[in-house]
């Protein structure tokens, strides 16, 4: 009987399916040492499930702790990024002009302080495409082609047949 201590999960159920078998040979009764045995399976199986659980909420409740720390991150760096573009937004004309007396970048200890030019293309779409059709090219097309899963689904589910798609029926195990 020691055995069933170090039963797994699998095993017991498999030890349960074996002294069905056997009770069902025996007419529907269970021998004593069989109903032991059960009993004593079914507990440490219990038991071992128990700690599955526990261990599956542990883990559930890291992977949520691990989302949170990513989102405070997220909103730390969101932050920083902003903060740094304000000084540099509020810096940028002093430095310019600092350039232009010097007639060199500006030296604060060992940092050197000095601005660059740079051209970008501002687009405002609503005129852009307003205007009616702008010239090919001046514009890029980019076309995405994904399958509609909804409306496969539902053809696949009156029964028509779809090359490469097919239903897969999905169980899910909830913890709660």
């Amino acid at each position: 009987m020691n055995e069933s201590l170090e039963m797994s999960l699998y095993g017991c159920a498999a030890l349960e399916r074996d002294i069905g078998a056997r009770a069902e040979a025996a007419g529907g009764e269970i021998s004593d040492e069989d109903l032991a045995l059960l009993v004593q399976a079914q507990t440490t199986s219990m038991t071992k499930l128990e700690g599955l659980c526990g261990y599956m909420q542990y883990l559930e409740s890291g992977i949520a702790r691990c989302s949170d720390e990513q989102n405070r991150i997220a909103a730390m760096r969101d932050r920083a990024e902003r903060r740094l573009a304000s000084i540099k937004r509020f810096l940028t004309p002093y430095v310019q002009e600092q350039r232009a007396q010097l007639g060199r970048p500006l030296t604060v200890g060992t940092y050197v302080l000095s601005t660059r030019k740079s051209t970008v293309v501002q687009v405002d779409e609503a005129a852009f495409f307003g205007s009616g059709q702008p010239p090919a090219d001046l514009v890029s097309r980019r076309e995405v082609v994904t399958p509609n899963k909804p409306a496969i689904k539902a053809q696949l589910e009156e029964g028509r047949t779809i090359p490469g798609c097919n239903l897969k029926e999905n169980v899910s195990l909830q913890l709660k």
